[in-house]
Protein backbone atom coordinates (compact mmCIF):
# COMPACT_ATOMS: atom_id res chain seq x y z
CA UNK A 1 0.00 0.00 0.00
CA UNK A 2 2.83 2.42 0.85
CA UNK A 3 4.55 1.67 -2.47
CA UNK A 4 1.34 2.47 -4.36
CA UNK A 5 0.93 5.78 -2.50
CA UNK A 6 4.59 6.66 -3.16
CA UNK A 7 4.20 5.94 -6.88
CA UNK A 8 1.09 8.16 -7.03
CA UNK A 9 2.97 11.01 -5.34
CA UNK A 10 5.89 10.68 -7.74
CA UNK A 11 3.57 10.57 -10.76
CA UNK A 12 1.81 13.74 -9.62
CA UNK A 13 5.13 15.46 -8.98
CA UNK A 14 6.35 14.54 -12.47
CA UNK A 15 3.43 16.12 -14.38
CA UNK A 16 4.67 18.47 -17.15
CA UNK A 17 4.85 22.17 -16.32
CA UNK A 18 3.05 23.52 -19.40
CA UNK A 19 0.27 25.73 -18.01
CA UNK A 20 1.25 29.36 -17.47
CA UNK A 21 0.44 31.08 -14.16
CA UNK A 22 0.51 27.66 -12.45
CA UNK A 23 2.21 27.39 -9.07
CA UNK A 24 5.39 25.31 -8.84
CA UNK A 25 8.04 24.77 -6.18
CA UNK A 26 11.82 24.48 -6.22
CA UNK A 27 12.83 20.84 -5.71
CA UNK A 28 14.71 19.35 -2.76
CA UNK A 29 18.05 20.67 -4.06
CA UNK A 30 19.41 23.24 -1.61
CA UNK A 31 19.55 26.02 -4.26
CA UNK A 32 19.03 26.26 -8.01
CA UNK A 33 20.20 28.95 -10.41
CA UNK A 34 17.73 31.36 -12.00
CA UNK A 35 19.12 32.68 -15.29
CA UNK A 36 18.33 35.53 -17.62
CA UNK A 37 17.43 33.14 -20.47
CA UNK A 38 16.59 29.49 -21.25
CA UNK A 39 20.15 28.07 -21.36
CA UNK A 40 23.22 27.55 -19.22
CA UNK A 41 24.99 30.19 -21.30
CA UNK A 42 22.73 32.94 -19.97
CA UNK A 43 23.99 34.72 -16.89
CA UNK A 44 22.84 33.71 -13.42
CA UNK A 45 20.53 36.28 -11.90
CA UNK A 46 20.31 34.72 -8.45
CA UNK A 47 19.97 31.41 -6.63
CA UNK A 48 16.55 30.23 -5.42
CA UNK A 49 16.21 28.18 -2.24
CA UNK A 50 14.45 24.81 -1.98
CA UNK A 51 10.71 25.03 -1.33
CA UNK A 52 10.28 28.51 -2.88
CA UNK A 53 6.90 28.92 -4.58
CA UNK A 54 7.11 30.30 -8.13
CA UNK A 55 4.62 31.34 -10.82
CA UNK A 56 5.03 29.76 -14.27
CA UNK A 57 5.16 32.33 -17.09
CA UNK A 58 6.40 30.35 -20.09
CA UNK A 59 8.36 27.26 -21.16
CA UNK A 60 11.12 26.73 -23.71
CA UNK A 61 12.59 23.27 -24.20
CA UNK A 62 13.96 22.05 -20.88
CA UNK A 63 13.55 25.47 -19.27
CA UNK A 64 10.66 27.22 -17.52
CA UNK A 65 10.25 30.97 -17.11
CA UNK A 66 9.08 31.76 -13.59
CA UNK A 67 8.33 34.70 -11.31
CA UNK A 68 9.26 34.66 -7.63
CA UNK A 69 7.18 36.13 -4.76
CA UNK A 70 9.10 39.42 -5.13
CA UNK A 71 7.96 39.76 -8.76
CA UNK A 72 11.38 38.96 -10.31
CA UNK A 73 11.38 36.90 -13.51
CA UNK A 74 13.95 34.38 -14.67
CA UNK A 75 14.53 30.94 -16.19
CA UNK A 76 15.08 27.69 -14.28
CA UNK A 77 15.65 24.19 -15.65
CA UNK A 78 12.31 22.37 -15.54
CA UNK A 79 13.86 19.29 -13.91
CA UNK A 80 14.51 21.42 -10.81
CA UNK A 81 10.82 22.28 -10.43
CA UNK A 82 7.88 20.23 -9.18
CA UNK A 83 4.14 20.71 -8.84
CA UNK A 84 3.98 20.09 -5.09
CA UNK A 85 5.91 21.47 -2.10
CA UNK A 86 9.20 19.71 -1.41
CA UNK A 87 9.28 16.61 0.74
CA UNK A 88 11.14 18.60 3.38
CA UNK A 89 8.34 21.17 3.53
CA UNK A 90 5.69 18.45 3.63
CA UNK A 91 7.56 16.68 6.43
CA UNK A 92 7.72 19.85 8.53
CA UNK A 93 4.01 20.45 7.97
CA UNK A 94 3.21 16.84 8.88
CA UNK A 95 5.30 17.12 12.05
CA UNK A 96 3.41 20.25 13.04
CA UNK A 97 0.11 18.47 12.48
CA UNK A 98 1.20 15.51 14.59
CA UNK A 99 2.39 17.80 17.40
CA UNK A 100 -0.91 19.70 17.31
CA UNK A 101 -2.86 16.43 17.39
CA UNK A 102 -0.79 15.17 20.32
CA UNK A 103 -1.36 18.41 22.24
CA UNK A 104 -5.09 18.14 21.55
CA UNK A 105 -5.02 14.52 22.69
CA UNK A 106 -3.32 15.52 25.96
CA UNK A 107 -5.88 18.27 26.53
CA UNK A 108 -8.71 15.82 25.91
CA UNK A 109 -7.10 13.30 28.25
CA UNK A 110 -7.07 15.95 30.98
CA UNK A 111 -10.70 16.78 30.21
CA UNK A 112 -11.53 13.07 30.39
CA UNK A 113 -9.93 12.86 33.84
CA UNK A 114 -12.02 15.81 34.99
CA UNK A 115 -15.14 14.27 33.45
CA UNK A 116 -14.39 10.96 35.15
CA UNK A 117 -14.06 12.67 38.53
CA UNK A 118 -17.30 14.54 37.91
CA UNK A 119 -19.04 11.30 36.93
CA UNK A 120 -17.81 9.64 40.13
CA UNK A 121 -19.11 12.58 42.16
CA UNK A 122 -22.48 12.29 40.42
CA UNK A 123 -22.60 8.56 41.12
CA UNK A 124 -21.86 9.22 44.79
CA UNK A 125 -24.61 11.83 44.90
CA UNK A 126 -27.06 9.39 43.32
CA UNK A 127 -26.23 6.80 45.98
CA UNK A 128 -26.84 9.37 48.73
CA UNK A 129 -30.18 10.36 47.23
CA UNK A 130 -31.24 6.76 46.85
CA UNK A 131 -30.38 6.10 50.51
CA UNK A 132 -32.39 9.18 51.53
CA UNK A 133 -35.30 8.00 49.42
CA UNK A 134 -35.25 4.56 51.05
CA UNK A 135 -35.18 6.16 54.51
CA UNK A 136 -38.12 8.40 53.66
CA UNK A 137 -40.09 5.51 52.20
CA UNK A 138 -39.56 3.57 55.43
CA UNK A 139 -40.82 6.53 57.45
CA UNK A 140 -43.75 6.83 55.07
CA UNK A 141 -44.76 3.25 55.73
CA UNK A 142 -44.65 3.92 59.48
CA UNK A 143 -46.58 7.14 59.05
CA UNK A 144 -49.37 5.47 57.09
CA UNK A 145 -50.25 3.37 60.16
CA UNK A 146 -51.70 6.36 62.05
CA UNK A 147 -54.07 9.10 60.96
CA UNK A 148 -52.26 11.53 63.25
CA UNK A 149 -49.28 11.38 60.84
CA UNK A 150 -51.32 12.23 57.73
CA UNK A 151 -49.61 15.59 57.27
CA UNK A 152 -46.16 14.06 57.46
CA UNK A 153 -47.30 11.36 55.06
CA UNK A 154 -48.20 13.98 52.45
CA UNK A 155 -44.97 15.90 52.99
CA UNK A 156 -42.85 12.78 52.64
CA UNK A 157 -44.64 11.85 49.42
CA UNK A 158 -43.70 15.21 47.90
CA UNK A 159 -40.09 14.90 49.11
CA UNK A 160 -39.75 11.43 47.60
CA UNK A 161 -41.11 12.67 44.26
CA UNK A 162 -38.56 15.52 44.25
CA UNK A 163 -35.70 13.14 45.05
CA UNK A 164 -36.70 10.74 42.30
CA UNK A 165 -36.77 13.58 39.76
CA UNK A 166 -33.32 14.76 40.88
CA UNK A 167 -31.96 11.22 40.54
CA UNK A 168 -33.29 11.00 36.98
CA UNK A 169 -31.67 14.33 36.07
CA UNK A 170 -28.31 13.27 37.53
CA UNK A 171 -28.37 9.96 35.69
CA UNK A 172 -29.16 11.78 32.40
CA UNK A 173 -26.24 14.19 32.98
CA UNK A 174 -23.94 11.28 33.72
CA UNK A 175 -24.93 9.48 30.49
CA UNK A 176 -24.44 12.65 28.39
CA UNK A 177 -21.02 13.26 29.96
CA UNK A 178 -19.92 9.71 29.17
CA UNK A 179 -20.95 10.05 25.50
CA UNK A 180 -19.09 13.38 25.14
CA UNK A 181 -15.93 11.92 26.70
CA UNK A 182 -15.95 8.94 24.35
CA UNK A 183 -16.45 11.19 21.29
CA UNK A 184 -13.58 13.54 22.29
CA UNK A 185 -11.24 10.60 22.83
CA UNK A 186 -12.13 9.18 19.41
CA UNK A 187 -11.43 12.52 17.66
CA UNK A 188 -8.06 12.90 19.39
CA UNK A 189 -7.02 9.38 18.42
CA UNK A 190 -8.10 9.99 14.81
CA UNK A 191 -5.99 13.17 14.65
CA UNK A 192 -2.84 11.37 15.83
CA UNK A 193 -3.51 8.46 13.46
CA UNK A 194 -3.92 10.86 10.50
CA UNK A 195 -0.68 12.64 11.35
CA UNK A 196 1.15 9.31 11.56
CA UNK A 197 -0.28 8.25 8.21
CA UNK A 198 0.96 11.50 6.58
CA UNK A 199 4.45 10.90 7.99
CA UNK A 200 4.32 7.32 6.72
CA UNK A 201 3.68 8.62 3.19
CA UNK A 202 6.33 11.37 3.23
CA UNK A 203 9.32 9.71 4.95
CA UNK A 204 9.68 6.89 2.35
CA UNK A 205 9.70 9.56 -0.36
CA UNK A 206 12.56 11.46 1.30
CA UNK A 207 14.63 8.28 1.70
CA UNK A 208 13.92 7.34 -1.94
CA UNK A 209 15.01 10.78 -3.19
CA UNK A 210 18.21 10.59 -1.13
CA UNK A 211 19.08 7.16 -2.52
CA UNK A 212 18.46 8.47 -6.03
CA UNK A 213 20.74 11.43 -5.33
CA UNK A 214 23.54 9.16 -4.11
CA UNK A 215 23.08 6.98 -7.17
CA UNK A 216 23.41 9.99 -9.49
CA UNK A 217 26.55 11.11 -7.66
CA UNK A 218 28.13 7.69 -8.08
Amino acid sequence: MRRICLLLILMLSALPLTATHAQVYVSDELEVAKRSGPSNQHRILRFVSSGTQLEVLDTSGDWTQVRDPQGRDGWIQTENLMNNPSAREQLEEANQRVEAAEEERDEMAARMDEAREEAEALASRVEELEAERDRLEARLEDASEGLELADEHQRLQGTIADLQEEIRDLEADKAALTRQTQRDWFLAGAGVLLGGLILGLILPRIRWKRRRGWGDTL
